[in-house]
């Protein structure tokens, strides 16, 4: 009886601090409670600045009242056991599951040796209270679990250059409201706005959530809601590029080109005494950029998916492949993976691109020389200078192949479902509201025989 009397007693306070409550000389001032649920907002009310209220599921997890805040804290010790206390995010922002949620996180990095309030430090000391910062030091690692991670940091490259060197807490409404200007300005869709505005504000949660801010200073800021007019909509459906018969025969000679002149600057090499480079004279690619922008070309697939792209997601067979894998954009939403035909030009680039490299049958397609994914920017050099080798107008973007793989397709009168599934999209509204003025013979044929079949 004694023993689970003392065993219960000692889940709240410490042996020490039991043995001296028995005697009267305890020195330690005991918490009010256990934390249960129920209990956080009676507390919030009745205690003082400077109160604790511990939790009894991770030890070291606490609230501490402060003079105009609460904060969820984690007392723990480093790998010296020196006593450290460190702010994991605000009550109410961050619910009592989520504070033992990433409690458990934080003492999974302190068991590795790492030292979590060691690492903030020197996290701020790098400039991580901006976006880019926050970016490099911390949200570029949780990105990194996310199959739609390469494509949220896209998002912020691509829509808030503006921001990326200003400190977080220094964000406002005013900020937002001229982004969205532009955004409509430069005939981006409300719904393109929504999805970047709403990584943005998940970056900043993110950092509140891990103590980096005290607050989301745009937790209460929202986009003004745009309804477009006939001519912007128009004007933004027709932004979406396609290449001409004529811009098709010049991209394929500016990969050639590029190639060659890859060819000719390893020889100038070779010949000014790096002999020990080998040759690119016998190799069918001289890297990896024209399978990359071939498989993009036949395909439509985003960036993101190409660089995603592995061997184990290409199915051969004699004269024929299909493409199996999960769509990195809708991954959080849609994990299944799906099913995609290759075009038999395409089947026989990849067969070759594979014997080249020693016919692998797992790892990333398009890798760099340790075999890891290539960064998001690995062609963006290389697409500039097949432009200025084909005489490509220089505002075409790599991602206007996609849309010339939509284009083409319903150009030529394919079904629009089928055009849908082969983007990777589950209905064909997509299709219809960017690519259905291409395709208006089509349109009303399919209108005109359906009254006509109605009334025969």
């Amino acid at each position: 009886m004694l023993i689970n009397a003392f065993q219960i007693i000692s889940k709240t306070f410490s042996t020490v601090d039991y043995l001296l409550t028995i005697i009267g000389l305890s020195i330690v001032e005991q918490e009010p409670m256990v934390m249960k649920k129920a209990d956080i907002q009676k507390w919030t009310n009745e205690s003082y600045p400077k109160n604790r209220l511990s939790d009894d599921a991770v030890q070291g997890l606490h609230l501490k009242k402060n003079n105009n805040s609460i904060s969820w804290r984690l007392l723990y010790r480093d790998s010296l056991g020196k006593q450290r206390n460190i702010t994991i995010g605000r009550y109410p922002s961050m619910t009592l599951d989520e504070a033992r949620k990433r409690g458990k996180e934080l003492y999974a990095e302190i068991i590795r040796g790492n030292d979590p309030l060691k690492q903030r430090v020197e996290a701020k000391a790098q400039g991580s209270n901006t976006i880019k910062g926050y970016l490099d030091a911390v949200y570029t690692k949780v990105l990194e679990t996310k199959k739609s991670g390469n494509a949220t940091r896209q998002i912020f490259e691509r829509h808030f250059s503006q921001f990326l060197s200003k400190p977080m807490p220094e964000i406002n409404a005013k900020d937002i409201t001229l982004w969205q200007s532009k955004m409509i300005e430069g005939g981006k869709a409300f719904s393109t706005q929504k999805r970047s505005y709403g990584a943005l504000k998940t970056l900043i949660n993110d950092a509140v959530k891990r103590g980096y801010l005290q607050e989301n200073p745009l937790g209460k800021v929202s986009l003004d809601i745009v309804h477009e007019s006939d001519e912007t909509h128009l004007n933004r459906k027709q932004k979406r590029d396609y290449l001409t018969k004529d811009q098709v025969e010049k991209l394929f000679e500016g990969l050639e080109l590029l190639q060659e002149k890859k060819r000719q600057g390893r020889r100038n090499s070779i010949a000014h005494g790096k002999a020990y480079l080998p040759s690119l004279d016998g190799l069918e690619f001289v890297d990896y950029v024209k399978p990359f922008i071939l498989t993009m070309f036949y395909t439509g697939f985003r960036n993101g998916d190409i660089y995603g792209l592995r061997w184990e997601h290409i199915h051969f067979q004699h004269n024929s492949a299909t493409i199996h894998k999960t769509i990195e954009k809708t991954a959080h939403k849609k994990p299944e993976p799906k099913t995609f035909p290759v075009a038999e030009e395409l089947v026989f680039i990849l067969k070759k691109w594979r014997l080249q490299n020693g016919n692998p049958s797992s790892g990333y397609v398009f890798a760099n020389p340790e075999g890891n994914r290539l960064g998001d920017k690995a062609v963006n050099k290389s697409w500039k200078n097949i432009k200025e080798l084909a005489g490509l107008p220089e505002t075409l973007d790599l991602y206007t192949l996609r849309h010339n793989f939509a284009s083409w397709l319903v150009m030529n009168g394919s079904d629009l479902l089928t055009i849908a599934k082969l983007m990777g999209h589950s209905d064909i509204r997509m299709i219809v509201d960017h690519y259905g003025h291409l395709q208006p013979k089509t349109l009303e044929k399919a209108v005109s025989e359906s009254f006509a079949k109605m009334f025969s």
